[in-house]
């Protein structure tokens, strides 16, 4: 009888252990899972900024040949150095309309 008793009462523990591994089985996969979906955002988050990182070095540089190509006519007078600006005026227009399109919604109209 006393045997008995004690198998029950290990059986309990056994299960109560059972019942909280199982427990801290999912919530451990729920944490886990929350930390692969802010992964996935900053991921995201950070190659939008890439992007726009990228777009903005563009512009910059176009900006830079405009500038070059504005100076050199003045210094120079000659025309074939309004090449590269105007070229570099047509991108930069596309630039800035790409830009705007993708804007973020607070910004739009400002």
């Amino acid at each position: 009888m006393n045997n008995y008793f004690q198998r029950k009462h290990f059986e309990s523990l056994y299960l109560g252990f059972l019942w909280g591994l199982l427990v801290l089985l999912l919530l451990s996969s729920f944490f886990f899972f929350y930390q692969v979906y802010e992964s996935r955002k900053d991921r995201n988050l950070y190659e939008d900024q890439s992007r726009w990182n990228a777009f903005l070095i563009q512009y910059s540089s176009y900006l830079k040949d405009a500038e070059t190509g504005v100076r050199g006519y003045l210094l120079t007078s000659d025309p074939e150095f309004l090449e590269p600006y105007k070229n570099s005026l047509l991108q930069m227009q596309k630039l800035e309309t790409s830009l705007r399109e993708e804007c973020e919604f607070m910004y739009i109209g400002v």
